[in-house]
């Protein structure tokens, strides 16, 4: 049997016409805690995309805070939060 935990709580902490500053609780494990695990963003383009994209334009502020640079004014997006787990093999 597996525990599996509820994901975290995610809020939109500040936005501007260019980055977007996401929070979520509870905090997570730091990446150097647990091996080969990477957190990551995706977004979708509303209108746009037909599938979610990575995007590598982020600055981590902390385990709990990163800010999305790069994003265009006047455009709708959808943003979730992936944490992925790398084989070793």
């Amino acid at each position: 049997m597996r525990n599996e935990s509820s994901p975290p709580s995610l809020a939109a902490l500040s936005k501007t016409n260019q980055s977007l500053i996401l929070q979520w609780r509870p905090s997570l494990p730091a990446v150097e805690d647990i091996t080969n695990l990477t957190y990551r963003i995706q977004r979708l383009t509303i209108d746009l995309d037909d599938d979610w994209q990575y995007h590598d334009d982020v600055t981590w502020l902390s385990r709990q805070r990163v800010r999305i640079n790069g994003l265009r004014p006047y455009v709708t997006y959808k943003v979730r939060f992936i944490c992925k787990y790398l084989s070793s093999q």
